[in-house]
């Protein structure tokens, strides 16, 4: 998320404490490829499964690449990326540059979930309103449309809300919309109160359609190894259907090869 337009008010009436969620510990395990160390939750590694992964991406001094775990009945387990230690260094000083990174999605991701690509935004100096998310962080969306239909958001298709349903109806839309992104919508469940922002979940709207789901995390809890394994509400209705989507969001380091992972998983067939 960047540059959005003001709601601070809004969203410091409606926050209270962030409610602290119950870790659950993952585990790893080393593939002995290139750069990078797969991973695997421990309820996984009790059935068959293969690991697809997509083309490695510079970020930083580093790479980073995405994955996808399908069970032998072509369940998806897992999906996410993966960063090496050294793509949290090296990033841009520029508080005005907003890099910003596609992540291709290998084509059984594309296939066996509504997802299309990841973008990952990194903000040096956080982003409005500053108070909230003031401190370091990247945004990771997880876009189920294609890039040339994110390219042309704009802010006036970012203001056609999908009907009711078909949005969590524990989140709320914040003003306004961000070209080429679309408009943010906020956990009311676990707001971030000023000065607690370590990760939280966004969802993202477009053109009357849900379009995003996004970890946002700051730079410290990535580089922290912290664990954090979290359900998120999701909408009543979904209009890509008989597909997979995940249910939880992951974070957590591989403490051997120091490979950051941020993932969605749990999923369910709608």
């Amino acid at each position: 998320m960047i540059k959005r337009q003001p709601w601070l008010l809004l969203f410091i009436t409606a926050s209270i404490p962030l409610l602290f969620s119950c870790k659950k510990e993952i585990q790893t395990k080393e593939t002995g490829n290139n750069e990078f160390s797969s991973n695997s939750n421990k309820e996984e590694k009790e059935e068959k499964s293969n690991t697809f992964k997509g083309p490695q991406v510079n970020f930083g001094n580093g790479k980073v690449r995405s994955f996808i775990t399908i069970n032998h009945n072509g369940v998806p387990l897992e999906l996410g990326v993966e960063m090496t230690d050294a793509a949290l260094s090296g990033l841009s000083p520029d508080p005005l540059a907003h890099p910003s990174y596609v992540i291709p999605l290998q084509h059984m991701a594309t296939e066996a979930t509504p997802f299309n690509h990841v973008w990952i935004n990194w903000n040096v100096h956080g982003h409005e309103p500053e108070v909230l998310f003031g401190a370091p962080h990247f945004d990771f969306h997880f876009y189920l449309i294609g890039i040339p239909e994110r390219e042309a958001i704009n802010g006036v298709i970012s203001d056609m809300l999908p009907p009711l349903g078909y949005m969590p109806s524990t989140y709320f839309p914040t003003p306004g919309g961000v070209p080429q992104m679309g408009k943010h919508w906020i956990d009311t469940q676990h707001p971030v109160a000023p000065g607690t922002f370590t990760q939280t979940l966004i969802y993202g709207s477009s053109n009357h359609k849900f379009t995003f789901v996004e970890p946002m995390i700051t730079l410290a809890y990535l580089q922290s190894g912290a664990r954090l394994s979290m359900p998120y509400a999701q909408p009543a209705l979904f209009a890509i259907t008989n597909t997979y989507y995940p249910t939880v969001y992951n974070i957590y380091m591989d403490p051997e090869s120091r490979t950051h992972y941020v993932t969605l998983s749990n999923f369910i067939k709608r």
